[in-house]
């Protein structure tokens, strides 16, 4: 514990660093010109009512403007993956990679989200395709998971509403 409050007394609590969330992701953008944020937040909720004047993280999308701009130079392949977070909020840190023709990795696409489900997957596929991969025909791997099958669907019938499986 003593650690944990050391800790929390150089760089600060969880709470704060949440809080800095946003001027973050703002300093980020005014020094990497290109760079996408999509940051969403939702109210607090006491007892029955929303108290609209408090928000709390949700969900956080990121990419950069070179990871986007090498994306251009890749093979038309992405892979994606989350990884769980461990600590007092958790939560899961969603990524998409992709490979250039030597078999260089490179990362194009980061989302922070509460977990793997079909909501968090989607809002993470939809931001990546909006922002990252808008071109058709590109190969996605992913785990077997319930939540990519779920995301997928939803996002097929929005994107190709005459096909199947395409994200």
């Amino acid at each position: 514990m003593a650690k944990q409050k050391a800790v929390a007394q150089i760089y600060g609590d969880w709470k704060e660093s949440y809080a800095e969330l946003p001027h973050w992701m703002l300093g980020v953008q005014l020094t990497m010109l290109g760079t996408v944020t999509v940051l969403k937040t939702s109210p607090v909720r006491v007892g029955d009512q929303l108290d609209e004047s408090t928000v709390y993280f949700h969900r956080l999308f990121w990419t950069f403007s070179p990871c986007v701009e090498a994306f251009q130079h890749c093979k038309l392949l992405v892979s994606i993956d989350g990884t769980y977070l461990y600590g007092k909020y958790g939560g899961t840190l969603l990524l998409a990679i992709a490979q250039d023709e030597n078999s260089n990795i490179l990362p194009i696409a980061f989302a922070l989200v509460e977990g793997k489900n079909a909501e968090s997957w989607s809002f993470f596929l939809s931001n990546r395709r909006t922002h990252v991969t808008p071109q058709e025909d590109i190969l996605v791997i992913s785990e077997k998971h319930n939540g990519i099958k779920d995301a997928s669907t939803c996002l097929s019938s929005v994107l190709y509403p005459s096909c199947g499986s395409k994200f």
